[in-house]
């Protein structure tokens, strides 16, 4: 399964007024969010994988 595309992380504003950082620190979380929902499923495939490695491994060391 390939990696799937991620969001790139919003600039630092230049103004750093509090209301503007306010409004960065709310965009940059979205965009966390945002990232980790299209990781998730890669994420989850990456373990299934892993485990049935595992199984294979053992089986393999038993000498089945």
């Amino acid at each position: 399964m390939k990696k799937p595309k991620l969001l790139k992380l919003p600039k630092m504003p230049k103004s750093r007024t509090p209301a503007a950082l306010e409004k960065y620190a709310k965009r940059l979380e979205a965009t966390h969010a945002a990232n980790k929902r299209r990781l998730a499923p890669y994420e989850a495939a990456k373990k299934k994988v892993e485990s049935i490695r595992d199984r294979i491994q053992k089986l393999r060391e038993k000498g089945v």
